[in-house]
C-alpha cells in the first residue's frame, strides 16, 4: 500500500453521481485515495486554480456552465500539467474531444467505468501531467542555454571579426600599393594570405550561425538557382584564379526555397569542393534534375572524398572526415547545410568515395 493518499478533488454537482464516483474508488486494490469535494462549478473553479490535489475528477454538466467551460477558463497551457479526467454521463465523444483539446489527460463514461479503469486513468493523468512538466523545464532551460549561447557567440564574432578586418584591410592595400612590384613568390603568398583571411570570415560567420540555429525560420519563395549560383561562385573567384579550379554549372531551374539559407547551403558545399580538392585543381559540377516529388540539385567534386564510415558523421556539428583532419575548418559548414534542408522540408545526403570525389545530393519539394 502507498504510504501517501492520492488526493482527489471530485467536481460533480449530482451527489448520485459523486457517491458512485466515490465508491469506485474505494474498490480500487492496494491504491489509498483522499477525496475532496467540489459541488459547484465555483467551488471547482477554485480547487482547480488551487492545485492543492493530485488529480481532478472533472463533470461535464455543471449547472448553467459545464466543466468544458471551467476548462477552457484554466487555459490549456495549465490544463496540460494539471492532471484532469473529464467525466461525462452520455458518452458525447464530440465532448470528450473537446475536452482533451483543452488540456485534459482522460475522459471517463459515468456509470460505465470500471474500478480498474477509473485507477488506470487516474495514473495516466498523474504520469503525463509530470512529464509535460517535465518538459516545458527542460525547454525553458534549453531556452536560457541557447540565449545565453548566442550572445557569447555574438561577442566572440565580434572580438574575432575586429582584428580579421584589420588584417584583411591591410593586406589589400599592400597590394593596391605594392603588388606592381613584389615578385611572384610574394604577389602569390599576398594572394593566399587574403584568401586564408576571408575563409577565416566564412569560418566565424559559420559559427556564429550554428549558435543562433532556430532562431529564424525559411522564408520559401521561387528562386532562381542560376542566380544564386552566380553569387555564390563570385565569391569563390579568387580561390579558383589561385588553385586553378572550375565549376561547372548546367542550366538550373527555379526552386521553392529561401533565397539567403540556399545561397549559405551552397556556399559551404562549394566551398568544400575547393578546399578539399587534393592534389589536382578543384574540379566541379553543379546539376539539377526533376523527381517525383520536387528537385535534386547534385554538387559534385573530383577531390580527396569521404571514408565509408564518414559519410553521416560528417553531418553532425564539429564533426570532420577522418581523411580531412589537417586541413582547415570549423566542421559547422555541412550541419548547417543539412539543418537548411531539413528547414526546407526537404534532405542533404552525400555519395562519396575516397581518392575519387564527393557528391552531394540536395532533394528539395516541388512546392
Amino acid at each position: 500500500m502507498n504510504e501517501r493518499p492520492i488526493r482527489v478533488l471530485l467536481i460533480d454537482d449530482d451527489e448520485d453521481d459523486r457517491l458512485l464516483t466515490q465508491a469506485l474508488l474505494r474498490r480500487v486494490p492496494e491504491t489509498r485515495y483522499e477525496i475532496d469535494l467540489a459541488p459547484t462549478w465555483e467551488e471547482g473553479q477554485s480547487g482547480l486554480m488551487a492545485s492543492a490535489h493530485d488529480v481532478y475528477l472533472l463533470d461535464y454538466a455543471m449547472g448553467a456552465r459545464t466543466g468544458l467551460d471551467l476548462l477552457q477558463d484554466l487555459g490549456k497551457e495549465r490544463a496540460s500539467v494539471t492532471p484532469i479526467i473529464f467525466l461525462t454521463g452520455t458518452g458525447n465523444r464530440s465532448i470528450d474531444l473537446e475536452a482533451m483539446k483543452a488540456g485534459a489527460a482522460d475522459f471517463l463514461v459515468k456509470g460505465q467505468a470500471t474500478a480498474s479503469e477509473i485507477e488506470r486513468s487516474i495514473r495516466y493523468a498523474i504520469e503525463r501531467a509530470a512529464m509535460v512538466a517535465e518538459l516545458r523545464r527542460h525547454s525553458s532551460d534549453l531556452a536560457r542555454s541557447n540565449a545565453e549561447l548566442e550572445h557569447f557567440a555574438r561577442s566572440v564574432s565580434h572580438d574575432l571579426k575586429g582584428p580579421l578586418t584589420i588584417i584583411m584591410a591591410h593586406l589589400e592595400l599592400l597590394e593596391m600599393s605594392e603588388g606592381y612590384t613584389l615578385k611572384h613568390e610574394a604577389k602569390h603568398s599576398l594572394e593566399l594570405a587574403s584568401l586564408a583571411a576571408v575563409r577565416m570570415a566564412r569560418c566565424i560567420d559559420d559559427l556564429l550561425e550554428s549558435a543562433c540555429d532556430g532562431q529564424g525560420q525559411a522564408r520559401i519563395r521561387s528562386t532562381d538557382l542560376n542566380q544564386t549560383v552566380r553569387s555564390v561562385l563570385a565569391l569563390f573567384e579568387g580561390e579558383l584564379k589561385v588553385t586553378g579550379g572550375r565549376v561547372r554549372v548546367d542550366p538550373l531551374p527555379d526552386v521553392p526555397a529561401d533565397p539567403v539559407q540556399l545561397e549559405q547551403l551552397l556556399r559551404n558545399l562549394v566551398g568544400n569542393a575547393l578546399k578539399f580538392h587534393g592534389d589536382k585543381p578543384p574540379d566541379v559540377h553543379i546539376s539539377a534534375e526533376r523527381t517525383e516529388s520536387g528537385w535534386r540539385i547534385r554538387i559534385k567534386d573530383q577531390g580527396i572524398g569521404i571514408p565509408p564510415q564518414d559519410l553521416e558523421r560528417v553531418f553532425q556539428l564539429g564533426q570532420r572526415a577522418s581523411n580531412a583532419q589537417e586541413i582547415g575548418g570549423t566542421g559547422l559548414g555541412l550541419a548547417i547545410c543539412r539543418r537548411i534542408a531539413v528547414q526546407h522540408r526537404g534532405q542533404l545526403r552525400v555519395k562519396s568515395t575516397v581518392g575519387q570525389g564527393s557528391e552531394f545530393l540536395l532533394d528539395l519539394p516541388a512546392h
